[in-house]
C-alpha cells in the first residue's frame, strides 16, 4: 500500500487554488494529464496551457485569455487528472482526478472526485 498522494492531502485538508487573470494556482506540485473545462476536454493540454512548477504549487497558464470572466460565466468548474510531481505517470493507481470550483473571487474550492470518474470524457 502506498502514501497518500500530495494532492489528496492537500485537498482533503481544505487547501485552496488561487485563480489570477490567466493562472491558475495548485497549492500542490504536480504532472497534469487531462483537463476539462465546463463539458471541454483537452487532451493536448500544451496547445492551450502551459505549466509551471515550483517546489510547493502548479500554475496552470491559459495561453489565451483568463480562467473567469463575469460578463460570460457566473461560475465555472475545471476538472483535472493529474498525480505527484516524481510518480510514474503510467501508473493509473498514481492519477487523481479533482474539480477546482472558480468563481467570482480569486480563491477556487478543490474537490476530490472518485477514481471510477477518472476516464469519463
Amino acid at each position: 500500500m502506498h502514501k497518500q498522494s500530495e494532492i489528496k492531502q492537500a485537498i482533503l485538508s481544505g487547501k485552496n487554488a488561487f485563480v489570477l487573470g490567466p493562472q491558475l494556482i495548485l497549492p500542490f506540485r504536480c504532472h497534469v494529464l487531462k483537463i476539462t473545462i465546463d463539458r471541454e476536454t483537452f487532451t493536448n493540454i500544451y496547445e492551450k496551457f502551459k505549466f509551471v512548477e515550483t517546489p510547493q504549487n502548479t500554475l496552470i497558464v491559459l495561453r489565451k485569455g483568463v480562467w473567469f470572466d463575469p460578463s460570460i460565466h457566473s461560475s465555472i468548474d475545471v476538472t483535472i487528472v493529474a498525480c505527484d510531481w516524481g510518480v510514474d505517470l503510467t501508473d493509473p493507481s498514481t492519477h487523481e482526478i479533482f474539480k477546482v470550483h472558480i468563481g467570482p473571487t480569486h480563491t477556487a474550492k478543490l474537490e476530490l472526485l472518485s477514481q471510477d470518474q477518472l476516464y469519463i470524457e
